[in-house]
């Protein structure tokens, strides 16, 4: 063998191009991975499509809908449906059970099944009596059997999905150009028609009800490349309409309601990405920065640190900080949060995944506006025994504040024994009763809480692109 072939050949492994095809194998060993994905794809149909609740469930989360829709723990606290427990907690026990054909709920708890989805949900609520105010500490433990799909399956194809991005893997794409997005040119213009080339149902959907913007493009700096990830885009109401129209309906009625802005940065406070819903510009943002199947951490600056990108397979530890603000327009009642903060840490290993989050900032929020534009807050303080943003302020000191102190936390340990994975969730936190923030959010739950006809909307929408995975995994 001439002496140039092999390190030819190592030089042309290197350069091939990543693709959506190897991301899904990539969620178990050889070829293993697009099984993975055809059981977890057919378990998200039955989800939508094949649910089913026994009677009592049925009517628990009928009542709870209407109880949550009035912001009132209180009747949730004292019903029927939350059994006494000696530590003051009164409690409900859920189980989902994956039956190879459906997916059923039901109340109490079943025996454990490790079939993929089967799942037992714990909820618990206690009252509190603080300082002449109410407030109500609930706790959720959630635990469901993953069968292979393990953290670090899940890392695995996360990371290739990312290496698809990468300018020197784009470069190399030969795929003949789709007709998907045409309002997207420019060099990552081949990551699009790749995945419809590759998986040509679900992104003929995805392309059939969304406008994109943006989507990504090659940056350098130093003299190295790298891709920053900026999908901009908003939904195509026209064509949901046609085909979903109760969903089409319920975003038309969310326009001018909300500002969501997320931002995850590392500990040194590098940015690593960033998540907005805008319903005034009726649009949706998602950007971060990657290279080599890694996440790449931005400084104030704008300049990468390579040494510090962020992969999440193998044995880690990261330690993050993700921050939000949300702006809400109740019918002229303007509500802002400010910045709050939470801290979370991600640790893996071959075995184990644990995410710990936990509300760490919490500053004062801003009420103003008027009321369906004429009831002006000064005028609606002079009703009330305190004033709004008091109240407001209140509540969210409660949340910060829940558990003796402790504050509010949410924690994830993603195992695998036996070669079985399984996942389990927690978490806690308080909120106040008091009847005039019950009146506040319960304006806001109506308007933006979809009710029964818009659910099984959404769930259509899902069985639809769930049977377009299923499509497209059968072809591979």
């Amino acid at each position: 063998m001439p002496r140039f072939v092999l390190p030819l050949f190592i030089l042309l492994s290197a350069l091939q191009a990543a693709t959506f095809r190897e991301a899904v194998k990539a969620l178990g060993p050889g070829d293993s991975g697009i099984a993975v994905a055809r059981e977890l794809a057919t378990f998200a149909n039955f989800l939508s499509e094949k649910l089913e609740y026994d009677e009592k469930s049925r009517r628990f989360f009928l009542f709870m809908n209407d109880a949550l829709e009035d912001f009132d723990f209180r009747r949730i606290y004292h019903s029927e449906w939350l059994a006494p427990q000696a530590d003051g907690f009164r409690s409900i026990t859920l189980s989902g059970r994956n039956r190879g054909n459906r997916y059923q709920v039901s109340l109490g708890l079943e025996p454990e099944s490790s079939a993929l989805g089967s799942a037992t949900a714990h909820y618990r609520m206690r009252e509190n009596l603080k300082d002449d105010a109410r407030t109500y500490t609930t706790q959720m433990a959630f635990s469901a059997a993953l069968e292979k799909l393990d953290a670090q399956a899940l890392a695995r194809f996360a990371e290739a999905l990312l290496r698809v991005l990468d300018p020197d893997s784009v470069a190399q794409l030969r795929v003949p150009p789709s007709r998907v997005f045409p309002e997207i040119q420019g060099s990552m213009r081949r990551v699009l028609d790749l995945a419809d080339a590759e998986f040509p149902h679900v992104t003929r959907f995805w392309a059939r009800y969304l406008e994109l913007r943006g989507f990504a493009e090659e940056r350098e700096h130093s003299g190295k490349k790298y891709t920053e990830f900026a999908l901009r885009g908003h939904f195509r109401l026209s064509a949901l309409a046609q085909d979903f129209p109760q969903l089409a309906k319920y975003i038309q009625g969310i326009r001018k309601l909300f500002l969501l802005n997320l931002t995850a940065t590392d500990r040194t406070g590098r940015k690593l990405g960033a998540f907005v819903i805008n319903t005034f510009t009726e649009e949706f943002y998602w950007n971060f920065c990657t290279v080599g199947g890694k996440i790449l951490p931005i400084d104030k600056a704008g300049i990468p640190a390579w040494e510090h990108a962020l992969s999440f397979s193998g044995q880690k530890e990261h330690h993050l900080r993700v921050y939000f603000d949300f702006f809400v327009n109740v019918h002229g009642l303007k509500i802002q949060t400010g910045t709050i903060g939470i801290s979370a840490s991600y640790r893996s290993s071959a075995e184990k995944l644990l995410l710990f989050a936990k509300i760490t900032q919490m500053p004062e929020g801003k009420v103003s506006g008027a009321l369906f534009g004429v009831l002006p807050t000064w005028l609606i303080d002079l009703s009330i025994p305190s004033d709004l943003q008091t109240l407001m302020n209140k509540f969210q000191q409660t949340v910060f504040r829940a558990n003796n102190g402790e504050g509010s936390y949410a924690s994830l340990k993603w195992q695998k024994l036996s070669g079985r994975a399984r996942l389990e969730a927690n978490a806690s936190t308080e909120f106040l009763d008091n009847r005039f923030i019950r009146i506040g959010m319960k304006i806001w739950v109506r308007k933006f809480r979809p009710n029964e006809t818009i659910q099984e909307d959404i769930r259509r929408f899902i069985g639809a692109l769930t049977r377009a995975l299923l499509q497209d995994l059968a072809a591979l």
